[in-house]
């Protein structure tokens, strides 16, 4: 949603094909923005809290002065939520840790270089809801 703090008029600026519910949101640039991972919304669709593992891309188009879904990437190799993302100076995007399927901890960790998925060395311990710096 996006609110006019002005005229206090609140619009939908872009919705993705499925509930991202604890997505984490990674800018690339100013108008550019990664959606990553995240789990469907409690209750909604088939009824099950089910954990993700797709991105997608919003992009600002300022001839319509509103986001755009852009892109769908490449899946991350684990499906995850209440991970760590970072975005590197290079413009990779690390993600570490997080809850897998049934809120499982996970220590693992992979790198999207803008096209892929790779995966990094493990964490030394499994955790969720992490920093990456």
């Amino acid at each position: 949603m996006q609110v006019d703090l002005k005229s206090k008029v609140t619009r939908e600026v872009v919705r993705l094909q499925q509930d991202n519910y604890q997505a984490k949101l990674m800018p690339l640039s100013a108008d550019r923005i990664l959606v990553i991972g995240g789990q469907s919304v409690p209750g909604r669709n088939s009824g099950e809290n089910m954990v993700k593992r797709n991105v997608t891309e919003v992009r600002w188009d300022s001839s319509l002065d509103m986001w755009q879904k852009g892109i769908q990437h490449d899946f991350m190799k684990r499906m995850r939520v209440n991970f760590g993302a970072t975005l590197l100076r290079d413009g990779r995007v690390v993600v570490c840790g997080g809850n897998s399927i049934c809120y499982q901890l996970t220590e693992e960790c992979e790198i999207f270089d803008g096209t892929a998925w790779s995966k990094l060395p493990n964490m030394k311990t499994k955790r969720a809801a992490c920093s990456v710096a």
